[in-house]
């Protein structure tokens, strides 16, 4: 069975925040694929996050500045919920239950939809990232290059075993 780590960048942190991408790698004991998503700015906007985000890289703020958007949220998120679907799935995770889980399961019932997981597939990477050593993605705050590097991490702890 395939685990999925799953990273999103928002513009906010609060109810239905505007998702900037939607990142996801496929891995085992290796990574076995990756994706990413550029919605078409929609949701909540929040001037603090803005402002994190003025303080972040040039790369990462460039990264998401240039994406292209040519798809909704809905047709994003369906994106998501076909490749997961068609990929075997034992496990989902995020770096955060209360924040990537928390934004995704609000904007599927936003757009009348539920998540292609099952809430007992859920899992938060804190704990690993708490006794993994692996470093963080080369690009932080891209969404597919965390969900790799996220990916890595819960790899290091398993080979470690």
């Amino acid at each position: 069975m395939n685990h999925l780590m799953i990273d999103i960048e928002t513009l906010g942190v609060k109810e239905l925040p505007a998702i900037l991408s939607i990142g996801w790698c496929l891995f085992d004991s290796e990574i076995l694929g990756s994706g990413e998503v550029f919605p078409v700015i929609e949701g909540n906007i929040d001037g603090e996050t803005v402002m994190w985000w003025l303080k972040q890289s040039d790369e990462a703020r460039l990264a998401q500045a240039r994406a292209p958007r040519t798809k909704t949220l809905t047709e994003c998120l369906e994106s998501l919920s076909v490749f997961i679907k068609d990929s075997d799935i034992s496990t989902v995770w995020c770096k955060g239950a209360s924040f990537d889980f928390r934004i995704l399961h609000q904007w599927f019932d936003e757009l009348g939809g539920e998540p292609p997981w099952h809430y007992g597939q859920e899992r938060c990477l804190r704990s690993f990232k708490e006794i993994s050593q692996v470093k963080k993605s080369h690009v932080p705050h891209s969404a597919k290059h965390d969900a790799i590097a996220q990916a890595e991490q819960v790899i290091s702890v398993w080979q470690a075993q």
